[in-house]
Parts: structure tokens; sequence; C-alpha cells
């Protein structure tokens, strides 16, 4: 059903912890789960992005790679081990790692040099959503120092968003601001307006409920008669550009923020027509947050298991190898090979192989040489961090020129060709039958053709052979492709006259003949009979 939980354990060393519940296999018992991971939301799970596989529990720790304050989404798909097949489901999770968490208050004047310029802090953020108006360091209006930040209310379809950093809401969490706006409208109207929002563990960005706030709250609703790009939303409208009052919002009262890593993003839209002056926000102050230490980094992944090697053939196009992935967080594989028993090896080149397919075929080889193949497991996409050796297999290359099947009967002397099995020279069709002859009068038998599967019995009147040829002296196909060597005929010839019979041998790969050479009839047989409508098919 999907991973149901990514969270952060705020450790020194950057990581994410991910669970979900077991799947149930379609086969014989047996999963395995895959973890895949991206910066990306809506990322489609592939080999580029495994970065667990083959996880026998329900829960797994990320610790490898991971950049602190990061943004990642995971998806957790099962493998059904019998038949090597990968559920398809869709849920994603994300979650962002930090460091340790710490009480404390802050709070940004926006006078500082930080985040490009404006802001006490780093991490703070600002750009246009829907149009090119941005908010901009403003001296127009203040609280306190010397500058705002301002957005401006403008003639046409805009949104533009002001986002603060990340920090953990705790029970005792609030938000404060100050602020003065004029935008378009009354506040029944409210064509413009701001309103405020919140991100919560790297989720979608939601309006703050009314009900969260102690002081300054929304003074109406976004139009939706005019295709403002917030419309319909919970907002600040119409007022009157003067002394900045206060803001308070009480974030660790929403159970929906407690605990949760959160932005919060000042939000404006206009629609498509009129204006007024805008919204200045100045003096963001968070109380009691928890504010994350920076989590260091971890490059080395820890130790996969090691794989078995379960099968190894050759043929034309190479050595095809098979393995089982074995236990840990194994997400890629090394191929090496050596020409003795126990090493040394070689790995192959264009490593490591990954993917759900626990499978490689070495093109590589010298026809005619036998190699030792063995695999190692790695728990990071490059294959750096390896496991043991699996157990080891012995396999001759095949070289041009070695016999091989094509999987067609009816060539014979089949040989490797620029790594395909070529056929040779066609299987031959059955000789002549022999040995003709009635056990009594009925009962008509011959003699076993070597590599026939079957036999053809023609009858014909001898009267009108002897007049005509073949062709107008075949009456009938008694015996199409039957496959004993005597046939009963219970068909008696008019009076005076007499039927005559012949057989041929067939195989997959052709026909024989009803020539014989014996003398009865002058000329070939086969032509005649074909060309009646009488004939056997």
């Amino acid at each position: 059903a999907g991973v149901t939980a990514v969270a952060n354990p705020a450790g020194s060393t950057c990581g994410l912890s991910l669970s979900w519940n077991p799947a149930t296999p379609g086969c014989a018992p047996g999963i395995t789960y895959n973890v895949y991971r991206s910066t990306t939301s809506g990322f489609t799970p592939s080999s580029s992005n495994l970065v667990a596989g083959n996880l026998s529990g329900t829960t797994y720790s990320d610790a490898v790679g991971l950049t602190d304050s990061t943004i990642y989404y995971y998806v957790v798909r099962a493998v059904d081990t019998f038949s090597d097949v990968e559920d398809t489901n869709g849920v994603q999770l994300s979650g962002t790692p930090t460091g340790p968490y710490s009480n404390t208050t802050w709070t940004d004047t926006f006078e500082g040099s930080q985040s490009g310029g404006g802001f006490d802090m780093a991490g703070w953020s600002h750009g246009a959503i829907t149009g090119t108006a941005n908010w901009g360091w403003s001296t127009s209006q203040k609280n306190d120092g010397t500058h705002s930040w301002f957005a401006a209310d403008v003639t046409t379809l805009s949104d533009k968003a002001l986002v603060s950093p990340i920090f953990r809401v705790a029970s005792s969490t609030t938000l404060s601001f100050y602020h003065t706006y004029r935008f378009e409208g009354t506040t029944s109207t409210c064509y413009d307006g701001g309103t405020l929002e919140t991100s919560a563990d790297g989720g979608a960005w939601t309006v703050v409920p009314a009900a969260d706030f102690t002081a300054g709250g929304y003074t109406g609703t976004i139009n939706t008669g005019f295709s403002n790009p917030i419309a319909g939303k919970a907002a600040w409208c119409a007022g009157t550009i003067g002394t900045m009052t206060q803001v308070v919002v009480n974030l660790g009262g929403d159970a929906n923020l407690l605990n949760k890593v959160v932005h919060i993003r000042w939000h404006e839209g206009d629609d498509k027509a009129g204006s007024s002056t805008g919204w200045y926000v100045d003096t963001v102050t968070v109380n009691n947050a928890q504010m994350a230490a920076t989590c260091t980094t971890q490059s080395i992944c820890a130790a996969p298991g090691t794989p078995t090697l379960t099968g190894a053939a050759a043929d034309c196009a190479g050595v095809h190898l098979a393995w089982g992935a074995g236990t840990g967080s194994t997400i890629s594989f090394n191929v090496y090979r050596g020409t003795s028993a126990g090493g040394p090896y070689t790995k192959l080149g264009g490593m490591p192989v990954t993917g759900a397919t626990h499978a490689y075929t070495d093109t590589t080889g010298v026809g005619g040489t036998p190699y030792y193949y063995a695999i190692k497991g790695g728990c990071d996409a490059g294959g750096a961090t390896e496991s043991l050796y699996s157990n080891e297999d012995l396999v001759s290359a095949m070289a041009n020129g070695s016999a091989c099947n094509d999987d067609n009967a009816c060539t014979q002397t089949d040989t490797c060709q620029a790594g395909a099995c070529v056929g040779g020279a066609p299987v031959p069709a059955p000789s002549a039958t022999g040995a003709l002859a009635f056990g009594s009068v009925n009962d008509l038998s011959w003699g076993a053709v070597a590599g026939a599967t079957g036999y053809d019995v023609v009858r014909g009147t001898l009267s009108t052979l002897l007049g005509g040829g073949f062709t107008p002296g075949t009456d009938a196909c008694v015996g199409p492709h039957i496959a004993d060597t005597f046939f009963f005929d219970n068909h008696n010839p008019a009076e005076g006259d007499a039927d005559w019979f012949l057989i041929r041998a067939y195989n997959p790969c052709g026909t024989g003949t009803y020539d014989d050479g014996a003398p009865s009839q002058a000329g070939p047989r086969d032509a005649g009979i074909a060309a009646s409508p009488n004939a056997c098919p």
C-alpha cells in the first residue's frame, strides 16, 4: 500500500526514517521492498533513483547522501520474489533532514544582508508565482528599523510569495508579525488581497485557519469572479495604509502543524483589472520554535548483503548470469570475472548493474576461454561500497564456429556467427518408402523410413492411370498424414479393373517422394499426383 511515514530523527548525521505496512505476496511466499527517493515531487520511480533494494523488513533509515534542510520525496514498492514483479503503487511522502532541535525564539527585522539581502536570517525566499511582480525590500513603511517587505497590488493577474525559513512547531510555538495594507475592493468585494499559508513536512500549501489567530485575523475572502490566483481563500482585504498592526497565530495549537517542520508564506494575489497600494510586512517573530542544528551529510552506506550466483550459461550472444540479491540494502551489483578458480577477478566494464532484474550478459569474453564469474552487491547507486564475493561459477565463452542450436528443427550443423546462432544445412526430407505389400486383400503395409514422422497414402484406378497418367488416375488421398506404417482399405475396384496405391513419407522439414524407381510407370510420379485435385495435401 506504499510508504506510511517519513520521520526526521534529527541526529548529527542527516537522515530520514521510513516505514510501511507489510505487502501480501501474489505468488509463493516471499516479499522484498525497494525504496526510491527524489528531490522532485511526483517523480517516477526507476533504477536511477533507487536508494535501497531487496529490503526484507518494513522500515528503512536513509542516511546516505542527504543534505541538511532539503525536502526529499519517497516511494516504497514491494517485489514478489517468486515472480520478480514489483507493485506499481504511487504513494509518495516527503521529509526534511536536520540536526538536533532546540527551543528558541527568533525575530527577523528585515534589516540584514542574509538570504540575498534584506533579511537577518538565512533561509528566506521570495518570488513571483503568476506574472512578474515580486516582493521587494522597501523603506516606505516600517515597524522597526528602516525597512519592510512589500508586495504591490497590480492591475494584472499576479500572485507572489514571501517564504520563511523552516522551523519545527512545538506545543507552545506562536508566530507574530506586523503589517499594513491597502488592497483593491472592500472587505465584501475583496478583489485583491493577501493570505497566510503553511507547508508542513514539504507538503502542499494550506491557508492558516481563522481559528489559529489570536490577534489580527483575516477580514474577508478573495473574490472568485475575476480570476485572482488566490480566489476563494480567506485573506486580508481592503484596509488602509498607516501604522502597522500586529498579527498573532497560535501554531502549536493546530494539530495539523504540531511536531511538523513548516514553512510560512505571505501570499498576495491580484485579479485581472484594477489595483491599489499593496501589502507591507515587517518584524516577523517565532516564539518557542524548535530550530534545528545543521546535520552532516554521510557519504558511506551500510554494508550490503552478499549475492548468490544462481545461473551461468553461454550461447552465441555471450555468457548469461543470474543471481539472488541477498540481504541488506543492496541496490546495485558488480560482475567480476577471472581465469582461475578463486580469482583474482577483474570487474567488468559498464558496472554496476541496477534495477529489479538481477541478470547480466557478458559479451566481452574470448571464445573458447573458460571464465570464473562472481558477483558483489553494492548499497549505493554507483556500487562503490561492496559486499563480499558471491559463490563462483565456471563458464566457457562460445567462439565463432562453435556448434549451437538455433531452435529450428529443420536446420543442422548450426554454428555461432557474429554473436548469433546461424542455421546450417537444411534437414532433408525423408527418402522413398519401400517394401509396400498387402498382407491380406485389404491390409496394406510398408517399411518405416528413417526420420519420417508420418505418411500419406494415395489410391487410384489402374485403367485410368494406364490411359492418361497419374493426374486423372489419382482417385483419393485415403491416408493423409497417418503415423502408422500400415493402412486398411476396403475399397473394391470395378470388375476387370484394379486399384493402385503409393506411399510417401514426410517430416516437419519436408515431404518425401512417391517415386521409388520401379519400372511400373514411365516418368516421375510426384508431379502428376500433385496436379490431381485428389492428391494429399
